[in-house]
């Protein structure tokens, strides 16, 4: 089931100093070749004028993994594209494209891109080997469109624009090229060629049906869950009421009254029992805003549950297998799939999908023997055909539709949402066994002939107190980490620390309480830029290590960027160069709906 169509994005970019008179015409053709399968559902037809290089970046976000075909014309040459602004050069524009099945480049000149975007997996590309006229390159790509509107393949729709051509204008005839092989003698040149890296791309055609809609799914969801919360409370609370601390205790207290909870004890526990990240985004469900009405809002929060855990387990594998790297040996490939991670910048991060990313950890911690730290995470099912991967793929569709989704769908659709979420938590019931605690400081008490002992300033992350709790000083011995976000079951000085991956600004700053931050990205001024969990406000952290005059007074946090750097260090350590950013028995019944006690 999808809610997403697949895009054909059409780039157009005139010169008010060299004007293409043909241009619009060009577009006005290709709109009415391809708008018949828009106006069906069968694709989305996105037409873009006077491009730049930013709008093409929010447009690769924005429809991410669903641009299927991308067309280009304007002027060109063989390293760039003529956007509006500048920019658009080859290496930065096949990056940008990557695995994009089709791309089509009506400009001058522009086979230069084509090595460099088969490079990156695009399936095939058409473009020219030399200046084109203004006329042909209407004529031929509107034929090519025509033909492939009309369910005709790649290869038979470049055939019939040959032809077109050859019989206006002579028998030399375009090119078909595979692979990388891109010279060409100039008696065989024609102005335009077809360049693939498979001779089965020559096969492939613009899909003839509209994908099945999401609605038939979320329909039924209507009767399942009927109010917003009680869904997710009743069957989260199932799966964790034998686990939970808090459910224990609600138990306790009722077990001579009423020993089944109520609808307030139960959203409570949920509240209380998951990890103080998770919980944060649990309890803005039941705030008053969201919990009216399966709307667009409360949609858009139900994502960001999903999205803060995967993100939360990715980020406890990573930091487990950075500390078993050593023992890891890990390949030339996994270093690469790593590297992608620590290269995200302020466009990347907001569409990597971090589910595919804790799978690829998941199995790359199995393969090289080293245990979870979380030890139930070693039965998680992350294949393609798994619950978790059918959960991950709706909400990473919610997600990039949120803002096109149909309204008549919205509301089903957060229904559904509130049922892919329970189903989600349910799977990572195990998480309510664990804690989190901060260390702020350690310091060492050290009596004459007595062994030392150390005094570690921390923070207990209670999920019910929103992190206002007053420091506390606790001995741990052995030690731990300082200026440490620590998960824990049972003792807290054999955790694992999750810095720099999950870090606490009031701790970095020598303050009380505490507030934390996820790593996000490094922006476009090489700042390293955390995301807060609790106002979602960003925190830069400079980069530069090397300033003698920035000390820990000055700049509290370059401890991060330090952690940062070595954590690339040890899991890149075979990648040459690490490229930054800028280049129980109680409980509900199944089917008795008289459990709840509605206060």
């Amino acid at each position: 089931m999808s809610l997403l169509r697949p895009v054909a994005l059409t780039i157009f970019a005139n010169d008010q100093d060299a004007y293409l008179d043909q241009l619009e015409a060009e577009q006005q053709a290709i709109d009415n070749a391809l708008s018949p399968l828009d106006d069906k559902g069968i694709i989305k037809l996105h037409k873009e004028n006077f491009t730049s290089s930013k709008r093409l970046v929010d447009l690769s976000i924005r429809y991410h993994g669903r641009i299927m075909l991308l067309h280009y014309a304007g002027h060109a040459s063989g390293t760039q594209l003529a956007l509006k602004g500048g920019g658009g050069h080859n290496k930065g524009l096949s990056q940008l494209l990557k695995r994009v099945p089709f791309v089509f480049l009506n400009g001058c000149a522009s086979h230069g891109h084509v090595e460099a975007l088969l490079e990156n997996d695009v399936k095939a590309v058409i473009a020219t080997s030399s200046a084109i006229g203004d006329t042909k390159s209407l004529e031929f790509s509107t034929t090519f469109y025509n033909m492939l509107a009309k369910g005709h393949t790649l290869g038979e729709s470049f055939e019939k624009a040959k032809e077109g051509l050859e019989l206006k204008y002579g028998n030399r005839s375009p090119k078909i090229g595979k692979g990388l092989k891109l010279k060409r003698k100039a008696a065989d040149t024609f102005e335009w060629g077809i360049y693939t890296s498979s001779e089965s791309i020559y096969n492939w055609k613009l899909p003839t049906q509209p994908r099945k809609s999401i609605l038939e799914e979320v329909s039924a969801a209507h009767d399942v869950v009927q109010k917003p919360n009680r869904y997710l409370v009743k069957n989260v609370y199932k799966a964790i009421r034998v686990h939970s601390a808090a459910a224990r205790r609600i138990r306790e207290e009722r077990k001579f009254t009423q020993p089944k909870p109520n609808f307030s004890e139960g959203a409570q526990v949920i509240g209380e029992s998951f990890l103080t990240p998770i919980s944060e985004e649990i309890r803005r469900l039941f705030t008053p805003k969201l919990a009216r009405a399966f709307d667009i809002d409360r949609l858009e929060q139900l994502q960001v549950v999903y999205q803060r855990t995967i993100e939360l387990v990715a980020f406890i594998m990573l930091s487990k297998l950075w500390n078993e790297a050593s023992k890891a040996d890990l390949t030339d490939e996994q270093h690469k799939r790593i590297q992608v991670f620590f290269e995200l910048d302020e466009y990347t991060y907001q569409t990597f999908d971090y589910f595919e990313f804790t799978a690829f950890l998941n199995e790359t911690i199995k393969g090289a023997n080293i245990p979870h730290f979380v030890e139930e995470m070693e039965d998680l099912d992350f294949s393609a055909s798994s619950k978790l991967s059918e959960i991950a793929a709706f909400f990473a569709e919610v997600k990039a539709e949120l803002n096109e989704i149909k309204a008549h769908l919205v509301e089903d659709t957060c229904r559904q949402a509130e049922i892919k979420l329970s189903d989600f938590l349910k799977e990572f019931y195990f998480l309510v066994h664990y804690h989190m605690l901060v260390v702020k400081r350690i310091k060492i008490l050290r009596l004459k002939n007595q062994a030392p002992k150390y005094l570690h300033d921390i923070i207990v992350l209670d999920n019910n107190k929103n992190n206002t709790q007053p420091d506390s000083t606790i001995i741990f011995d052995p030690y731990t980490d300082s200026d440490a976000v620590i998960l824990f079951k049972d003792k807290a000085n054999l955790g694992l620390n999750l810095a720099p991956f999950i870090i606490d600004q009031n701790a970095l700053k020598q303050e009380d309480n505490s507030k934390i931050h996820y790593y996000s990205h490094m922006n476009l001024q090489g700042k390293y830029c955390y995301l807060s969990i609790n106002d979602y406000s960003i925190l830069e952290v400079k980069t530069d290590e090397d300033d003698e005059f920035d000390d820990e007074e000055d700049n509290p946090y370059k401890v991060v960027a330090t952690q940062i750097k070595h954590a690339q260090k040890e899991l890149l350590s075979s990648v040459a160069t690490v490229v930054m950013a800028d280049e129980e028995e109680d409980g509900f019944e199944d089917d008795d709906d008289d459990d709840w006690d509605d206060d």
